[in-house]
């Protein structure tokens, strides 16, 4: 026969001390992401780069016998300078498309003007007031 547990065991908690528990719980899980996410984000991004890079080192090392130092440190080499070469690149083409822009400028500014023109003479000509507003614009532009 087995013994049965106490009273108080089986006795619903209140519902003021179920929600301490909840507000309890809800506030350790705020302040941990709030506080503690900062300190282990670059860990998580390591943990996920190893996660992606696995399949590669697992088959240097397993089906090529690559010693443990040469595969790791091969496969970081690679991934890491593919991701720089990447950001340089990206880094060359925005640098030449701003400096293009740049040199057009005074084309698209006219462009912008034209257009600028055009779409608040729709507006201007219904109000009078306006009139003045939209030179006033087109002078400071």
């Amino acid at each position: 026969m087995s013994a049965m547990p106490p009273a108080a065991f089986c006795e619903k908690h209140p519902l003021w001390y179920r929600l301490i528990v909840l507000f309890i719980i809800t506030a350790g899980v705020y302040l941990a992401f709030r506080y503690l996410l900062v300190i282990f984000i670059p860990f998580i991004i390591a943990y996920l780069i190893m996660r992606m890079l696995f399949p590669v080192i697992w088959f240097l090392r397993h089906r090529w016998r690559f010693p443990g130092w040469l595969a790791y440190g091969g496969t970081l080499t690679v991934f890491f300078g593919t991701v720089f070469g990447t950001v340089l690149v990206l880094i060359w083409q925005f640098w030449k498309q701003l400096k293009l822009f740049l040199q057009n400028f005074p084309v698209y500014r006219q462009e912008f003007l034209q257009l600028y023109d055009k779409q608040t003479g729709y507006l201007c000509g219904c109000f009078d007031r306006w009139m003045s507003c939209r030179q006033e614009v087109r002078r400071n532009i």
